[in-house]
């Protein structure tokens, strides 16, 4: 008789847990609609992992010289496998004593190969100083925050590439 009592308080227990016990009209809507929530949150965390784990900001390529507006690029590496959601590479605060850029703008990385992506950074206006500073920031849901603060030596026009 014992084992036949444990197994009904125990699945009143899990009847309880799931919300599927028949109770009052008042009780059981506010609890099922909570343990809803819980399991649908449970879920999407479990179904949404975060999308970028290990990134990585390479070495900028600077393609524009004094006089002329700001043209480089950055490659950005990925873990095999993972996106990168649109908008999270961005200019991230400047406070070095350095000439700081303006109007800076931050193209979305294309794809270029598995796990690399190639991010733009442009300008509008010609770059007067041969020093600038340029920090940049990816900052993605679910992954850690990532600064990379470059120093641009621009060439004279016409000096050779090197």
């Amino acid at each position: 008789m014992g084992n036949a009592n444990q197994r009904t308080q125990l699945s009143e227990h899990i009847a309880d847990i799931l919300g599927t016990r028949d109770q009052p009209a008042c009780g059981t809507s506010r609890l099922a609609i909570r343990k809803t929530i819980a399991c649908g949150s449970m879920m999407m965390l479990a179904l949404n992992p975060a999308q970028v784990g290990a990134v990585g900001l390479g070495e900028v390529e600077l393609k524009s010289r004094l006089g002329q507006p700001l043209d480089a690029t950055v490659p950005l590496t990925l873990r095999e496998g993972e996106s990168l959601p649109k908008n999270c590479v961005k200019p991230a605060p400047q406070n070095n004593s350095l000439a700081r850029l303006s109007d800076l703008r931050v193209t979305a990385p294309a794809r270029i190969g598995p796990g690399t992506y190639s991010v733009r950074i442009s300008t509008t206006n010609p770059l007067h100083e041969p020093m600038y500073e340029l920090s940049l920031m990816v900052k993605c849901p679910g992954a850690t925050l990532l600064v990379r603060q470059y120093v641009l030596m621009l060439d004279l026009p016409g000096m050779p590439v090197e």
